[in-house]
C-alpha cells in the first residue's frame, strides 16, 4: 500500500467558472485527440429531447447529428478506432415517472458509422441496458444490463451486471459473473479485448464470498472497511468470480479511464478530491493527483485522456457545487502539462450545424 508521502500532488491553476446552466451528458474523446462527443437534454424537456454532439477541439465548430426524432438518446461513445458511434436510445415517452419507466425498460443500443451514416439497431433480448462502449477491435459492445424496480422505488433499476454481444454472431451473454452491482459506472476495454476496467455500484449477489440472505449490511461494512470503498474492477470475459478490487489505498476511487499508453486515471480521495493518474492496476507508489479547484467541486463524468502535442488534456463534466441538479453542468479541461483546470466554452445549440443524416434505422 502506497503511503501518503508517495502520492505526489500536482499544484494546478483554476480558470474554471460557475456552471452554465446546461445539461450534458456522455463524454467521449475521438482518437484524433480533436473531437469530443457528448448529449446535451434541454433541461425544461429533460429526458425527452437530447442531442448527440461533436465539438473540434481546436476549430470550435459544434455540429450535430440529424438522429431519429422519436427516440431519446441517453449513452453514447466513439469506439476506440474511431470508426463506429454506439449509443443507447430508449423511446420518446413524455409524461410521468411511470412512463419514464416503461420507457429505460425498452431501451436499445445501437451504433453507427463516426460520419452518421448506416445507424442500427443491435438486435438484444428486452430489458433495461446502459453505457456501450466497443471494444479495440470492433467486434463486442460491452454494457450494463438491469432488473427494473418496481413502481414507487427510490430508483429506476437495480441488479446491475455487464453483458456483451458479439457482433460476428449475434450472442449475448454476461461478460464475467453475476455480481447484482446497485448501479453501473464506465467501461473501459483493455488492449487485448479480453479484459474490462469496470466501474460498479455496491455488488450484492447472495451467490459472493460471505455473503448469505440478510446479511447484506454487515457483509457490505465489512467490504467497505477492508477495500475502503472501492469498486472498480478488472474483469476477465468468462472469470465469474468477483476479483478484488483496485486502489484500495484511495477513498472512493470511481469514473476510470485510460490513456493511448495505458495509463489510469480515475477520480478518488486522499485526503481530499482530486483526479488521480497511476500506471498499476494494483496500490501502487505512483500515485499523482491534482486536486480539485474548488473543494465543493462535483464531477460526475470522466472521459478518456487525450494527448495534445506534448501535453496530456483530460476532460471531464462538473457541477461546481454537488448541491446543484445535473441540469447545471459544465465540460472542464484539466490540461497535465501547464497544469491548469479550464472550461470548455460550447457554443449554443441554436449555432450548430447538422453533421450527417443518419434516419436509416427504423
Amino acid at each position: 500500500m502506497a503511503k501518503d508521502s508517495e502520492i505526489s500532488t500536482a499544484k494546478t491553476t483554476a480558470q474554471l467558472a460557475n456552471v452554465p446552466g446546461r445539461h450534458f451528458a456522455s463524454l467521449s474523446v475521438h482518437p484524433n485527440s480533436e473531437e469530443i462527443l457528448f448529449l446535451e437534454f434541454k433541461p425544461d424537456e429533460l429526458q425527452s429531447v437530447s442531442r448527440l454532439l461533436r465539438y473540434h477541439l481546436k476549430t470550435g465548430d459544434l455540429r450535430y447529428y440529424d438522429l431519429p426524432t422519436d427516440y431519446v438518446y441517453l449513452d453514447a461513445s466513439f469506439s476506440p478506432s474511431g470508426k463506429y458511434i454506439v449509443m443507447r436510445r430508449a423511446p420518446n415517452i413524455k409524461g410521468n415517472e411511470d412512463a419514464r419507466r416503461q420507457a429505460y425498460a425498452s431501451s436499445e443500443i445501437a451504433m453507427m458509422n463516426s460520419d452518421g451514416t448506416d445507424l442500427k439497431v443491435i438486435p438484444l433480448k428486452a430489458g433495461l441496458k446502459m453505457a456501450p462502449v466497443m471494444s479495440h477491435d470492433d467486434k463486442y459492445i460491452a454494457y450494463w444490463r438491469a432488473t427494473q424496480r418496481p413502481d414507487g422505488s427510490k430508483s429506476f433499476a437495480a441488479g446491475f451486471d455487464v453483458w456483451e454481444v458479439d457482433l460476428r454472431t449475434g450472442k449475448e451473454q454476461p461478460f464475467a459473473g453475476i455480481y447484482e452491482f446497485f448501479s453501473g459506472g464506465q467501461i473501459n476495454y483493455l488492449k487485448g479485448n479480453a479484459r474490462l476496467l469496470v466501474d460498479g455500484d455496491m455488488p450484492a449477489s447472495n451467490d459472493l464470498p460471505g455473503r448469505t440472505q440478510g446479511n447484506f449490511g454487515k457483509w457490505l461494512d465489512e467490504y467497505n472497511v477492508k477495500n475502503n470503498r472501492s469498486y472498480t474492477y478488472v474483469l476477465n470475459r468468462g472469470n465469474r468470480s468477483l476479483p478484488d478490487p483496485l486502489f484500495t489505498n484511495i477513498n472512493a476511487p470511481s469514473f476510470t479511464s485510460l490513456d493511448q499508453d495505458g495509463n489510469i486515471y480515475f477520480k478518488g480521495y486522499k485526503p481530499g478530491g482530486g483526479f488521480i493518474k497511476t500506471k498499476s492496476f494494483g496500490n501502487a507508489s505512483d500515485f499523482v493527483k491534482w486536486d480539485y479547484p474548488w473543494k465543493s467541486m462535483g464531477v460526475v463524468s470522466m472521459a478518456n485522456v487525450l494527448p495534445n502535442g506534448s501535453a496530456m488534456i483530460f476532460l471531464f463534466l462538473y457541477l461546481d457545487s454537488p448541491h446543484r441538479d445535473r441540469t447545471n453542468l459544465g465540460i472542464g479541461m484539466l490540461n497535465f502539462k501547464n497544469e491548469k483546470w479550464t472550461q470548455l466554452e460550447i457554443p449554443s445549440l441554436k449555432v450548430a450545424s447538422i453533421f450527417s443524416k443518419s434516419k436509416n434505422a427504423q
